[in-house]
């Protein structure tokens, strides 16, 4: 997971936001929707207007903390390993 977080703040915001609906597209498609919720609220933390820097970031935080919650599942693990190699 902690390879995925690197992957996506790494990108500049628009791609930032676009990885993050590719995401929530998967997660729909495999009809996971409370993790797909989860990564809506991660990318809530990316509107077209910018935050403070304080308020991102602790959006963000939220956003992972839910986000780590579903570590366990196989294919949130396989998005993660995707992006560890």
């Amino acid at each position: 997971m902690d390879a995925l977080r690197k992957h996506i703040d790494s990108l500049p915001e628009p791609q930032r936001r676009a990885r993050v609906n590719e995401f929530i597209q998967i997660f729909q498609q495999n009809n996971l929707p409370p993790i797909a919720q989860a990564f809506t609220g991660l990318k809530n933390c990316y509107p077209t207007f910018p935050f403070f820097k304080p308020e991102r970031e602790f959006r963000e935080y939220l956003a992972w903390s839910d986000l780590y919650d579903f570590n366990h599942h196989p294919l949130v693990r396989q998005l993660a390993q995707r992006f560890s190699a």
